[in-house]
């Protein structure tokens, strides 16, 4: 069973299969200069962005209201550190021991 697609020609697109001929360094000539303005594009978008960023501009819409930070997660984290040190300190001062990596 031999069965072969064929498209109405409305949807065929004439241009791409002229007289039975294949032409690829069109195809490839097309397809390259889509990418190249999608990247110059892409560029320009960028560098709007960037500009706009780097004057101080707001990127969106949204409100931001500005908050008093928790403190008390960042006392915790210097109380750690904290009894590291003293711990360090401790091991320095009362015990003697051989540091090997040294």
């Amino acid at each position: 069973m031999n069965m072969k697609l064929h498209l109405p020609k409305s949807l065929a697109l004439p241009h791409f299969a002229r007289n039975g001929r294949r032409r690829p360094i069109r195809d490839w000539f097309s397809l390259l200069t889509i990418a190249f303005i999608v990247l110059l594009a892409s560029v320009a978008w960028n560098v709007w962005m960037f500009m706009r960023v780097t004057s101080g501009q707001l990127v969106g819409d949204a409100v931001i209201e500005a908050q008093a930070p928790d403190v008390s997660a960042l006392e915790a984290v210097q109380g750690i550190f904290a009894s590291r040190a003293a711990e360090e300190a401790r091991y320095r001062s009362e015990y003697h021991f051989v540091d090997p990596s040294k």
